[in-house]
């Protein structure tokens, strides 16, 4: 290790063993001597306040995992701050770039006011904690403003994942497409998006404007608009923001009270008004006014259904004026539903209108359209109507609203002089039944190139996660090819030339026009700037130019001419660490190699040639690749990459000469470097073959270093540098048998000689690189990371399953039922089983798996599971969620048993009969009563009753006292039945001792150590959307383990849409259980449990062990958050506490525990637990699967 080097680890330990307020400074000191700092410094100022938002913690994790990591993070506490003090205390305790300032603001303004002035960067932005930002988000402002000199840029908001999205301004409008260095009067459409956390500053710009927070404006829409008018700005055509609005005390899926706050909207309007009318500048206003009909008061207007008399009435006369002040002209560039949804309310049609709102609830803004005379018709409630009477031109769709998507699908080089480019082009909203006409062309300041285009049907576009529900795009792909030696002769000049695609289209009449708007960054986006995609030397007619692709975001993405390197390599050889070579060019005195701060040099003779030896490089896997440049009287000159050759001078020296990313030559590192030339999925591994690039090590192993699981393999040499190896995509995580490892992303590296190694791509592998394919059980997509290669491994749904589009399709294949080509009829013998997201096969339907086994085993048995790593029992058969076999087992299958409500598109076919199980004890509230706590209109409770009770032929209570509150909750006149749940079987049968002794084997829990679970629930306040949500802590697991000692071991079982939080720990004292397949054998195998309100109390209960209820928050959980269907108390047989100090005081005496509360335990179990004998299984049979 280089002294720099070990300065520079002392620092990071010093800092990690630090408090804050040394680590912090001890952090910011070293900035400039680590790795992956690079780039301009980002001040990002996030105010933060009990009074704003508490759930902070997903912002500030999204902001450590930004790809441009060079950032200063100052959190600005206003106002009330104790609870959300904490949250950024624990992340700056864990990061040196985030900085809690110990100054209090009175607001938000103050507070955003003192973090400006307190930055340090060069850009500066202001984002809330309560949205969220894109990996690359910030990289992305960050390459616009340094591409454009700009004060100011303006990504795009991307519409949040939450259950119901409140979208109060048009995100796209004025994103349509890339313009820099623009002013208001340039492009009054800026108007329309008036956001805060989606704009970057140049810190001399905000500077030198002179804005500044006003607490009288707390949104920052006064901010936003005096910034457009302080100077030019960039408008971007790519996400950078994700406006999420988590709230405390809201539920996930709330329906919130929009109108409530329409008094304020108003005044906010108004403020807004005046503020733009004082810019003198009429077009910017209307571009304003336009985006509120468009967009800003449609949330008022989907919340018809709550509105007082009086609220209908004022919303009413505002849209009235609104429209009045618009005219015909601006009415007519609305998007369609927006105009449908205004007429209803402006001829007072509130019925229509709340109906629907319904119906188009869980549609995120898709629907069918039709083109008819060349005019994109929107297939929405009411066309056609005369009993409504709704206009025909509400439903046409304005070439706005349908503009022209380009995707940057693939590029590369075909040949040493032409370069290919895969497109996909699409109007928006419009399928294409038949080939479209196009026609692309390179346009730059020189002119225009017209292309050739070769088109095709490529179905696997129709697979983008991004794609379209109703509209088949596939014959929207082509390819086109580049001469770059044409481009070279014309853009032989001192600057250099950059060329844009320009795309046409026409298909059904309709005409398009447009610069590339997307770029797939799980492909091109990662080879762009990598010597995998480089700029090569182009001879031209009239010159020699550097020709390339550039630019990882769509708005940069260009084709290159570039002035040549004239001085190029022509020999090299090299020993050890010493090249020798010959130069041929200009004048030359000196070659020079740097590297992180490391350089080393050489003289060149008279006749071009040199011997130059490369220092030892930093130790690490980064670092990899030398710049090598020549050194003339004039100063640094790269040095042309002439040779067609990946590499060269490979095989026996510690360094080889390979291309660099601009078409000049690096030095590479190639001792302990693998190339990876093939990767094949197979059953159970990935297959990898490659070769040394340098000279043959003793011994090398090759990893995928994954989140949960890194897989290696010994890499095997072969003849000559040949090596290959297979690394297993098994793992046996908990001792239950080899399954599949977990879906990711996995990165590849390398130990070699007991070193860190280097893994690239070759070449050959980079050819398919945007070849995606189902095989070994993934889907599986090659990938760079940071110049890092690695590979996504993914749900394996083929091309003709996977996306918006597809899924849609085989919805409505299903709907089809016996017609031709259908799913077919319903199979007597067949069972469809799923647990929860289908994880693992658990709960009652696998008690229920087990004793069809047992008595019904002719029946056809199929699990819905998520992945490849979900656990199946013996006599099951696995179907992939959401695959055509799924699809098929659902509307197939006689019987279905679920514990979760089936998707929305479900509806039983006849025939079909379908067992609700539930997912444990019924304690809190859901159903009507919860849905109305959430907000949800009667419109809206009836269509969760059609998705819920409505499909229900039998279900599972665990005792008749509970039926009641399915009657009353779902309105379920159904047949109930109330004996028990299957799920407690193997709690209490004769088998539980031995699972007991067989789970604690498993966990490596040694004789005599207490068990704790520690199961905090799941709370829907938490959570973002229905699959994730922040795990709630009251104890902090490894002080209360450190605290109990080592004759206590702590098992952390979060909920399933909980994050994994701990990783297991050796002696066994503290594991993190959450993926363990089966709660039920935790259960058996602890002496005690710490819970909260989970349900699992009903069910560790039936063991005799005392639990301790940490619920600290009651009150609140009670009062506002979920609630319950009877008093928690009763339901809580053992002590309820507030600290953890109190649990750690009481599971100190275990046995004085038990003794206290096994009275109550038993008393507990006669009243809510009596129905539970281990034959409940048994039962249910007999009375569903029984005929």
């Amino acid at each position: 290790m280089r002294s720099r080097q070990r300065v520079i680890q002392a620092l990071r330990n010093a800092g990690k063993a630090s408090p804050r307020s040394i680590k912090g400074p001890i952090g910011r000191a070293s900035r400039r001597f680590r790795g992956g700092f690079r780039g301009p410094l980002v001040t990002v100022v996030l105010a933060i306040s009990d009074e704003d938002t508490t759930k902070i913690g997903p912002m500030l994790w999204d902001l450590r995992n930004q790809s441009h990591r060079n950032l200063e993070v100052r959190l600005m506490p206003w106002g009330r701050h104790d609870a959300v003090r904490a949250v950024a205390a624990e992340h700056a305790d864990a990061d040196w770039r985030i900085i809690l300032s110990r100054a209090v603001s009175s607001d938000a303004a103050s507070a955003r006011n003192r973090g400006a002035a307190a930055a340090k960067g060069e850009y500066l932005i202001f984002p809330r904690g309560g949205d969220n930002v894109p990996p690359h988000g910030l990289a992305r402002l960050v390459r616009c403003l340094e591409a454009s000199g700009s004060g100011l840029a303006v990504g795009r908001m991307r519409t949040p994942q939450t259950p119901l999205p409140v979208v109060d301004a048009p995100f796209g409008a004025a994103h349509q497409v890339h313009r820099t260095a623009v002013t208001l009067a340039d492009a009054p459409v800026a108007a329309t998006d008036l956001g805060l956390g989606n704009r970057m500053w140049r810190r001399g710009f905000w500077a030198a404007s002179g804005i500044r927070f006003a607490p009288r404006r707390p949104s920052g829409t006064d901010v936003a608009l005096a910034s457009y008018a302080a100077g030019p700005f960039d408008l971007m055509a790519e996400d950078v923001y994700i406006p999420t609005d988590r709230r405390d005390g809201v539920a996930v899926g709330s329906a919130l009270d929009i109108l409530g706050t329409l008094d304020a909207w108003l005044a906010e309007h108004r403020a807004t008004q005046e503020q733009l009318e004082r810019l003198g500048q009429p077009e910017v206003t209307d571009a304003w006014l336009w985006g509120v009909l468009d967009t800003a008061i449609i949330p008022f207007v989907d919340d018809a259904e709550r509105a007082t008399d009086e609220q209908w009435s004022k919303l009413r006369d505002q849209v009235g004026r609104l429209l009045e002040i618009a005219g015909d002209p601006m009415w007519q560039t609305l998007q369609a539903e927006s105009k449908v949804k205004l007429w209803l309310v402006r001829h007072d049609r509130r019925a229509e209108l709340e109906q629907m709102v319904v119906d188009r609830l869980f549609q995120r803004g898709e629907r069918r359209t039709a083109v008819v005379d060349g005019i994109v018709v929107a297939e929405l409630p009411y066309r056609g109507d005369p009993e409504v009477g709704v206009p025909d031109d509400c439903y046409l769709m304005p070439d706005t609203e349908t503009p022209l998507v380009v995707e940057v699908r693939a590029a590369r080089w075909s040949d040493p002089t032409t370069i290919e480019i895969d497109l996909l082009a699409y109007p928006d909203f419009v399928g294409l039944p038949e080939p479209p006409q196009v026609s692309v062309a390179l346009t730059s300041p020189r002119g225009r190139i017209d292309l050739p285009v070769r088109q095709y049907r490529d179905r696997s576009v129709d697979s983008r996660l991004e794609g379209r529900r109703y509209q088949d795009v596939s014959l929207g792909t082509f390819t086109v090819s580049i001469d770059a030696a044409e481009l070279a002769g014309r853009g032989a000049d001192p600057q250099g030339l950059s060329w844009t695609l320009e795309v046409s289209l026409a298909t059904q009449g309709l005409t398009r026009v447009g610069p590339v708007t997307r770029i797939d960054d799980r492909d091109i986006a990662d080879l762009v700037g990598t010597p995998h995609l480089p700029l090569r030397q182009v001879a031209g007619a009239h010159g020699t130019a550097r020709v390339g692709v550039v630019g990882r975001d769509a708005s940069l993405f260009a084709v290159v001419a570039r002035p040549e390197y004239a001085v190029r390599l022509v020999a090299a050889q090299v020993s050890g660490r010493r090249v020798t070579g010959r130069l041929d060019g200009r004048a030359v005195r000196s070659v020079r190699v740097e590297m992180g701060g490391i350089s080393g040099h050489a003289d060149v003779a008279s006749d071009g040639s040199f011997a130059l030896d490369v220092p030892a490089p930093w130790e690490g896997k980064e670092h990899l690749r030398w710049r090598l440049v020549a050194e003339t009287a004039a100063g640094q000159v790269g040095i042309a990459w002439t040779t067609e050759e990946e590499w060269t001078a490979v095989g026996q020296g510690a360094v080889a000469l390979g291309r660099s990313h601009d078409g000049g030559v690096n030095v590479v590192e190639a001792a302990r470097t693998v190339v990876l030339d093939e990767l094949e999925l197979v059953d159970g591994a990935i297959a990898v073959r490659g070769r040394w690039l340098g000279a043959r090590p003793t011994a090398g192993a090759i990893t995928l270093s994954g989140d949960r699981v890194s897989p290696s393999a010994v890499l095997e040499s072969g003849q000559g540098q040949a090596v290959s190896a297979r690394i297993s995509t098994l793992w046996d995580e908990w001792r239950l048998g080899e399954r599949a490892i977990p879906q990711g992303y996995y990165a590849f590296e390398a130990t070699v000689d007991g070193g860190v190694g280097h893994v690239v791509y070759g070449e050959r592998l980079v050819a398919v690189f945007d070849q995606q394919g189902v095989a070994g059980g993934f889907r599986h997509l090659t990938s760079v990371r940071s110049g890092e290669p690695g590979i996504w491994l993914i749900r394996p749904l083929g091309d003709d399953e996977r996306g918006p589009f597809n899924q849609g399709r085989l919805q409505d294949w299903v709907a089809a039922e016996d017609a031709e080509g259908g799913p077919g009829p319903i199979d007597e013998h067949a069972v469809y089983f799923q647990s929860y997201a289908g994880a693992s096969a658990t709960d009652s339907q696998l008690a229920l798996h087990e004793e069809l086994r047992r008595t019904r085993p002719e029946l056809t048995i199929y699990w819905g599971v998520f992945d490849s790593s979900s656990w199946v029992p013996e006599g099951g058969i696995p179907v992939v969620l959401f695959s055509r076999d799924y699809y098929r087992a659902m509307a197939t299958s006689k019987y279905l048993c679920m514990n979760v409500d089936p998707d929305r598109w479900f509806e039983a076919r006849p025939g079909q009969r379908m067992l609700q199980t539930f997912h444990g004890y019924p304690a809190k509230s859901m159903g009507v009563r919860m849905w109305r706590a959430k907000g949800f209109t009667e419109r809206r409770i009836q269509l969760e009753l059609g998705r819920t009770s409505r499909d229900w032929t039998l279900i599972l209570t665990p005792a008749p006292e509970m039926d009641v509150y399915y009657r009353t909750e779902y309105r379920y006149d159904g047949p109930i039945h109330s004996e028990g749940y299957p799920r407690d079987d193997a709690i209490i049968d004769a088998g539980a001792q031995a699972r007991r002794e067989a789970t604690r084997e498993r966990l490596g829990i040694r004789p005599g150590q207490k068990v704790i679970l520690y199961a905090p629930t799941w709370r829907d306040d938490q959570a973002t959307n229905w699959r994730e949500a922040e795990a709630v802590h009251h104890l902090d697991v490894a002080e209360a383990s450190r605290r109990l000692g080592d004759d206590y071991v702590v098992l952390m079982r979060g909920h399933r849409f909980h994050a994994a939080v701990l990783k297991r720990s050796e002696g066994a004292r503290l594991i993190d259980v959450t993926t363990y397949p089966e709660i039920n054998d935790l259960i058996v195998a602890s002496d005690a449990a710490v819970l909260d309100y989970s349900s699992l109390r009903f069910d560790f209960a039936l063991t005799g062990r005392p639990m301790v209820f940490l619920v600290p928050d009651l009150a609140d959980y009670t009062g506002g958050i979920r609630g319950f269907l009877f008093d928690y108390r009763d339901t809580a047989p053992g002590p309820l506490l507030d600290t953890a100090d109190q649990v750690i005081h009481a599971l100190g005496d275990l046995d004085g525990l038990a003794r206290e509360w096994a009275p109550r335990i038993a008393a507990f179990n006669a009243k809510y637990n009596y129905k539970a004998d281990g034959r409940a299984a048994a039962r249910v049979v007999e009375a569903f699967f029984t005929d």
